[in-house]
Order: C-alpha cells, then sequence, then structure tokens
C-alpha cells in the first residue's frame, strides 16, 4: 500500500535496519569520508574512542 513516505513493506524494512544496526550499544555502521583537511578516513580507524560526526551541507 503506497504512502508519502513510500510502501509499508519499505517503511518496515528501514524501520527494522534501525532496530537491528542502529541501536544504542551496537557497532557503528562503516562510514567513510573526508576531515575539513581532505584528507580521507574511515569511522572503523577510530574504535575504541569518542567520535562526534558532524554533518552539514550547502546546496
Amino acid at each position: 500500500m503506497p504512502t508519502n513516505d513510500g510502501t509499508l513493506g519499505e517503511i518496515a524494512e528501514k524501520a527494522l535496519f534501525r532496530i537491528r544496526h542502529l541501536s544504542i550499544g551496537r557497532v557503528a555502521p562503516e562510514i567513510e569520508g573526508e576531515d575539513i583537511f581532505g584528507k580521507t578516513f574511515k569511522l572503523s580507524e577510530h574504535r575504541g574512542k569518542v567520535v562526534v560526526l558532524s554533518s552539514w551541507g550547502h546546496w
């Protein structure tokens, strides 16, 4: 059944992903990014450390 946010199946799939992978105490999904100096990094390189991610955009 279509809704403004997709089908009910798509909504359920997104919710299940959050429950299974993004819960408190779970290992964060791997991400790759670029720091403010243009150096690439992976989140896993900082395992065991406190990491603050701030994402923003300008478009």
